[in-house]
């Protein structure tokens, strides 16, 4: 083999074979030719892995201590997503594993696209931060910092014909 991804197979035996290609820091790419004996050329292109893209959206539902979480996957990396979700805090910045901080883990997936996380464990009257995020072979990405507040006691949230959210006091009737 050279550096160019160029193989060359000298007397392999009749039949199917696994190969299995690695470079460091890019997709391991498995094929599975049939040879029959005679000399054979194999041409392999990697791909490299990067971070995952992943984007926060606005939250909704909001609630008294109830909030659904939304979230894009823009771009897996290259390589399977391992873990996915929502990262919130009462601190700006939140990140896994900080002190005050709430994690939803949608598990692993090899798909780009939305994804959401009903949360009902809020606090009543309180302001927090979230960030989507996602893991892969190469690393953990966070999405854009957004912030919400949940809903104080008597108040209660309406979304306008353009999706952007309200809060009114309900009246003592």
């Amino acid at each position: 083999s050279n550096t160019n991804g160029i193989f060359n197979l000298y007397n392999i035996p009749a039949g199917t074979h696994e190969l299995t290609f690695v470079k460091e820091g890019y997709i391991t790419i498995k094929h599975e030719i049939t040879v029959d004996g005679q000399k054979t050329t194999f041409v392999e292109a990697f791909m490299e892995i990067s971070f995952p893209t992943v984007l926060t959206g606005e939250t909704t539902e909001i609630k008294q201590s109830i909030a659904t979480f939304h979230g894009n996957i823009l771009d897996i990396g290259g390589s399977p997503i391992t873990a996915y979700g929502h990262v919130w805090s009462v601190l700006k910045y939140p990140e896994i594993g900080d002190t005050l901080t709430d994690t939803t883990n949608n598990g692993t997936t090899t798909n780009i696209g939305e994804f959401s996380n009903r949360v009902d464990s809020l606090e009543v009257d309180t302001k927090y931060y979230i960030r989507a995020y996602a893991i892969n072979s190469e690393g953990l990405s966070y999405g854009n910092e957004l912030s919400f507040f949940t809903l104080a006691p008597g108040k209660e949230s309406i979304i306008n014909k353009s999706g952007k959210t309200f809060f009114r006091k309900l009246s003592n009737k």
